[in-house]
């Protein structure tokens, strides 16, 4: 842009200085502003920052912090969007009416942007919600999401990074069901386990654990799309990619959960149920 209106003070003061006597401190008036002005900020959106608030309950270093309403005031501006969340929302509620008790209390676990919270919530009004993730950011937005749709039932938001099980951010209470969308494959290992163990200490004896995803079934990919996206979340960090189904069920059973069901979803996708042994 500055580059421009120097061509255009170029040719501005031309004009001026064949016309006007002035011409020339005139020019010299455009060049000094134009130097003033800077270019505008290439737009870059890299892989990491993209994927900031999908790598949920992954180190174990960072600080936690404290639980809050849900009705805390949400800043000014602080939704965010995630266009998967958007796509796989009304699949996964489907599936929902068929596994979620209608009464009772959940948990989501890095729940992200706050879009699954606030459109499950409105669909099981008898469901008390908690929703967790380990960036503020993301807590500011569920907050926001909460906060827009009027919803009562997400009692609290909650940092919370599974791996570092501390067990004063949710307390005692027990939940009826427990759930975790697209955290497995964008998160190292330490981020699945932690969330299995924190599933077996924090789910009532009826509960279910449910985790959907993309995974890898008999240790084959499903589709080469998959198998292409595995290599570039591997790219980006070595600890990330799709976890075998098999892997799961045997981390699982090692906490005392048991795989009950596995579903097929769209966008080759899977949805893996676990309850207690």
């Amino acid at each position: 842009r500055t580059n421009w209106l120097i061509i255009f003070g170029v040719c501005a003061a031309r004009c001026a200085t064949a016309f006007v006597p002035e011409g020339l401190p005139r020019f010299s008036s455009i060049l000094r502003v134009a130097a003033t002005l800077r270019p505008p900020r290439p737009l870059v959106f890299t892989y990491q920052r993209r994927q900031s608030f999908a790598l949920r309950c992954a180190d174990s270093s960072r600080m936690m912090g404290t639980s809050s309403s849900a009705n805390d005031s949400p800043q000014a501006g602080s939704k965010r969007f995630a266009p998967a969340a958007d796509r796989n929302t009304a699949p996964i509620l489907e599936v929902l009416k068929e596994v979620m008790p209608t009464k009772g209390r959940a948990l989501a676990i890095a729940e992200g942007s706050g879009q699954h919270v606030t459109a499950f919530a409105a669909k099981f009004p008898d469901v008390e919600f908690v929703a967790t993730d380990m960036e503020a950011s993301c807590l500011d937005s569920i907050r926001a999401y909460v906060s827009d749709a009027g919803l009562r039932n997400v009692r609290e938001v909650v940092l919370c990074d599974c791996t570092t099980q501390d067990k004063a951010l949710l307390g005692d209470d027990l939940y009826d069901f427990i759930y975790t969308i697209n955290l497995t494959h964008i998160s190292p290992w330490a981020a699945t386990e932690g969330l299995l163990q924190l599933a077996a200490r924090k789910m009532n004896k009826d509960g279910a654990l449910f985790i959907y995803g993309p995974f890898k079934v008999n240790g084959q990919f499903t589709t080469d799309s998959n198998r292409q996206f595995d290599q570039s979340l591997r790219s980006q960090n070595a600890e990330w990619g799709y976890r075998e189904v098999g892997q799961m069920e045997e981390a699982a059973v090692a906490q005392g959960l048991q795989r009950v069901k596995t579903l097929d979803m769209p966008a080759n996708n899977h949805v893996l149920l676990f309850k207690k042994s």
